[in-house]
């Protein structure tokens, strides 16, 4: 009987390390979000699960404009609570049925199941404001941060993996050269 307890409690003990591990390869320690490779996963899973039907989705690109001043101006921890913050809002600002992934350093991605041209505009607008509304307290005060964010859409804009990716971060770069803190989606040249 003993034999049997010890066992089971050794099971118990395996699969709560896997659980861990697998929180480990899946979540973002900082932000508490899905990671990088995470949503690789997911928008291949996407991808697959949509190419038949032909359902439509959208991904936004986000980057926190101007985040290595503020890194070198206010320090690296306050940095790190301007990351926290911000994937907080926007996990606020979308719908339970989207997803939300830390890209890497500060930028972010979010995957809109079933949003086309009519609606990315207002997701991605939904995002920005909760973003640029954020007070993030500090010994000099309440700091606030912005983001450029860059739209793609699947099938209109593109049908491979890496094709979207790359739209949404161009349409990203066009929001930083507009003046930043805006929204713009890809256009086919």
């Amino acid at each position: 009987f003993e034999n049997l307890t010890l066992q089971g409690k050794t099971a118990l003990s395996k699969i709560s390390q896997l659980r861990k591990l697998e929180r480990l390869a899946t979540i973002d320690g900082l932000t508490n979000i899905p990671n990088h490779r995470h949503f690789q996963e997911i928008l291949d899973n996407l991808i697959i699960s949509t190419k038949d039907s032909k359902v439509p989705f959208s991904l936004l690109l986000l980057d926190i404009d101007h985040f290595k001043n503020f890194n070198d101006t206010y320090g690296h921890q306050l940095g790190d609570l301007v990351l926290k913050q911000v994937a907080k809002s926007i996990c606020k600002n979308i719908r339970q049925s989207d997803l939300v992934a830390r890209y890497g350093g500060e930028e972010f991605v979010v995957i809109l199941p079933g949003i086309d041209e009519d609606t990315i505009k207002e997701s991605a607008e939904r995002v920005r404001k909760g973003i640029e509304s954020l007070k993030i307290p500090s010994e000099s005060g309440d700091l606030q941060v912005t983001v450029s964010i860059g739209g793609s859409i699947w099938f209109k804009h593109a049908e491979v993996k890496a094709k979207l990716i790359e739209c949404a971060d161009q349409a990203m770069y066009l929001s930083k050269e507009g003046g930043r803190n805006q929204y713009s989606e890809f256009k086919n040249q």
